[in-house]
């Protein structure tokens, strides 16, 4: 089963690099350059893993992952963001989230760690 993921980027250059990191091994990957796109995209098809920034036009990732929480949803999600700081605390999602620092990940990390997630949630 090929797993599907999400990314919530609105930056267009590192967007297109996670969707062509993530096929390169496989994935299934749709993207939304703003929280709005991606919350119309999992209404259509909830995706295996949600990889989402914060500071996004339109809606911020934590304004999309409260509504998704709002919605049912609880498939796991990676909120990532480089300029903010990432508060939990302000996230009604009731599904898994992993808070990291872009700036902090390197494409080997975040193949690891996307491969964690998926991992968990199929075992």
């Amino acid at each position: 089963m090929i797993k599907n993921i999400l990314i919530a980027e609105d930056n267009n250059n590192l967007c297109r690099a996670l969707k062509g990191l993530f096929e390169d091994v496989g994935y299934e990957v749709r993207t939304a350059e703003d929280g709005s796109k991606a919350l119309k995209l999992v209404r259509e098809q909830s995706p295996d893993l949600l990889i989402t920034d914060n500071e996004m036009p339109v809606m911020n990732g934590y304004d999309l992952l409260n509504q998704l929480g709002r919605d049912g949803y609880t498939f796991p999600a990676l909120f990532w963001s480089s300029g903010s700081s990432l508060d939990s605390s302000q996230v009604e999602y009731r599904g898994k989230v992993e808070y990291h620092n872009k700036n902090h990940l390197e494409s080997e990390d975040l193949l690891n760690l996307v491969r964690e997630i998926l991992t968990e949630k199929f075992q």
